[in-house]
């Protein structure tokens, strides 16, 4: 029973950020990576968005559900995220202090997406 439910919140997760990528694209965002990992921390997507490298934390609810997407986005996972991105940085050699870079966080509440950028 607990397999079955780990797999469907895995393809559910899935299925939001496959529906993240789509509307990124159609807002001129280049995808770079998806579910990039740095040492045991992952970021959803990895985007440019003109200037700034986007580190893109999707977050997806039901609709009907009383909570925001966004609320799931808790402080722990806000430091694993900067963590994550200057790991990534350092290992692509970018300059920690040059490089542009943004944390957005992108909704998905049945058929609505807000995108949050600069989110933290």
């Amino acid at each position: 029973m607990q397999n079955n439910k780990a797999k469907n919140t895995h393809l559910l997760g899935e299925k939001y950020e496959n529906k993240a990528v789509e509307y990124l694209e159609a807002m001129g965002y280049s995808i770079l990576e998806r579910n990039a990992r740095f040492h045991h921390l992952e970021t959803d997507i990895i985007a440019r968005d003109g200037e700034y490298l986007c580190f893109i934390e999707v977050k997806g609810r039901k609709s009907g559900s009383l909570s925001s997407p966004y609320e799931a986005v808790s402080r722990k996972k806000i430091q694993f995220l900067r963590t994550m991105a200057e790991g990534y940085l350092v290992k692509r050699h970018l300059s920690l202090y040059d490089t542009p870079c943004r944390f957005d966080v992108l909704c998905i509440s049945g058929e609505e997406i807000e995108l949050i950028k600069n989110a933290f």
